[in-house]
């Protein structure tokens, strides 16, 4: 518009002598300033990544404020800690972004949303560490996982009160063959008392809720054994011995198929470990997962043939839970691959503006003494080069064809843009040339916003050769700034 006003404040012939309408002007000034759109395109994809890293900062506010609520402890119920810290980091974002664009910043809301959901997910393997000295026995460092822990001491906790109910059966079948003087309900309230102390004594889960729930289920055990005591006693028949040595030797079978479960399902995320915050190709990614499921199956079903007839049913739940578990983590395995994927598209997009607007600029410049042939050609040994530079940056293969695809489709919409320009630009030579009325500072307005012409030899260069086109058009591709951006990212 700057340029426009200047042609019409520097007019000195009438309407009906000017030759050169001002919509063929705009027209021409349209082509100049679509690069210039995508500049300033460039700069707000920056400033959404420099917003990104804020966003990265008030994350880092969200787990300082988990770890300072935790205290260094296990923290058994997180939601409350969640949410302060949640507004703590909303308030940290909000603090560090005061001084950018406002609706940039909340197109960024859900990128914050990530980051402390990322935060959370450490905290809990930290959470999960504290838990470990809750345990009675060393645990393997591939199942420092929350859920799998909190499976594992549950599972402790229920071998724990089938221990405690044969105590308490124990001491009831001493009393009775001691002849004690004390009545069956005396009896069984100093017992339960005995076996509660005991269980509540014990290390396991010490000073967790779920030791308390788990407490309920004991006094429920005690309470149905005590009732089938009592009735068996009044009916004058003598009370049968719990079966201690089965009873605890099932409980055992059943907890090895539960511990196996977890070690392999645990055994099977460590496949991925190595990969971290690092995004690799689907292909390598399903190999893994194949390879991986294939041998926790496999090592699960070597187990059958030692497993009693009373606890097949509870190998195949074990089986099928293992194989869920294992659907499971695969999928957070390729949510958490396609997030880095689509960080590593996102950066990418400054790039795209940036090429669009060295695109047009190259072109446009040409456009003004080139034909259309030799346009093609340029065009051609344009994307080749950006081709190569791609392949030189993106170390993987399936995002380096998103690109070059991207690009392709992108800068063929451009190639459209430009041959437009170039009709509207002879169409307005023309009109000058047999006019003569454009105003002295004409031809400087259209250098000054890139739609000036370079001497480029007409049909000059060899379409074969790409490097030689180019250097034709005077142009260096690794000098243009989309490609020295391309080069600051780090893959």
């Amino acid at each position: 518009m700057k340029a426009l006003s200047k042609y019409k404040a520097e007019q000195v012939f009438t309407d009906d002598e000017n030759v050169v309408p001002e919509d063929l002007m705009e027209k021409c000034l349209a082509v100049a300033f679509k690069a210039m759109v995508h500049e300033n395109n460039a700069r707000k994809e920056k400033k959404r990544i420099v917003i990104m890293d804020k966003a990265i900062a008030a994350g880092n506010v969200y787990k300082q404020e988990m770890k300072r609520i935790a205290g260094g402890k296990y923290l058994e119920d997180v939601s409350q800690a969640k949410e302060e810290a949640k507004t703590k980091a909303h308030e940290a974002f909000e603090t560090f972004t005061s001084n950018f664009n406002k609706d940039l910043v909340k197109k960024c809301m859900k990128d914050l949303d990530n980051v402390i959901e990322s935060k959370q997910k450490q905290f809990e393997r930290k959470n999960a560490k504290q838990l470990v000295r809750y345990f009675c026995g060393p645990v393997p460092y591939y199942m420092l996982q929350l859920f799998l822990l909190q499976e594992v001491l549950d599972a402790d906790l229920s071998k724990l009160v089938a221990e405690t109910t044969v105590y308490y059966a124990e001491l009831m079948e001493t009393a009775n063959e001691e002849d004690s003087d004390e009545n069956l309900d005396s009896l069984h309230e100093i017992n339960l008392e005995m076996s509660i102390e005991k269980f509540e004594k014990n290390e396991i889960g010490q000073e967790l809720q779920c030791k308390t729930e788990k407490l309920k289920s004991l006094k429920n055990k005690i309470r149905e054994h005590f009732k089938t005591l009592k009735q068996e006693t009044e009916d004058g028949h003598k009370p049968k011995k719990i079966e201690r040595k089965n009873y605890l030797l099932q409980e055992n079978e059943l907890q090895r198929l539960r511990t196996k479960r977890r070690q392999l399902a645990s055994k099977y995320s460590s496949s991925f470990k190595h990969l971290k915050e690092k995004y690799v190709d689907d292909g390598e990614v399903y190999q893994i997962h194949r390879k991986a499921k294939q041998q926790a199956l496999k090592a699960y079903a070597d187990m059958e043939n030692d497993v009693s007839m009373e606890c097949l049913d509870v190998y195949w739940e074990n089986k099928d839970a293992l194989q869920q578990e294992i659907e499971q983590f695969f999928d957070q395995v390729k949510e958490n691959n396609l997030k880095n994927k689509f960080n590593i598209e996102r950066s990418l997009n400054p790039f795209y503006e940036e090429l669009s607007a060295d695109y047009l600029r190259t072109m446009n410049k040409a456009s003004r003494n080139a034909s259309v042939s030799t346009l093609d050609t340029l065009h051609v040994a344009f994307i080749h080069s950006v081709h190569e530079e791609l392949n030189k940056a993106i170390p993987y293969e399936n995002i380096q064809q998103i690109a070059i695809g991207t690009c392709e489709g992108m800068l063929k919409e451009q190639q459209d843009e430009v041959n437009i320009g170039r009709k509207n630009w002879k169409e307005l030579m023309d009109k000058v040339s047999a006019g003569a009325s454009a105003s002295v500072g004409f031809r400087q307005q259209f250098n000054q916003h890139g739609m000036g012409s370079d001497k480029v030899g007409g049909e000059k260069g060899d379409s074969s050769v790409m490097e030689t086109t180019l250097a034709n058009f005077n142009v260096n591709i690794s000098k243009l700034p989309c490609i020295q951006f391309l080069k600051t990212l780090n893959f």
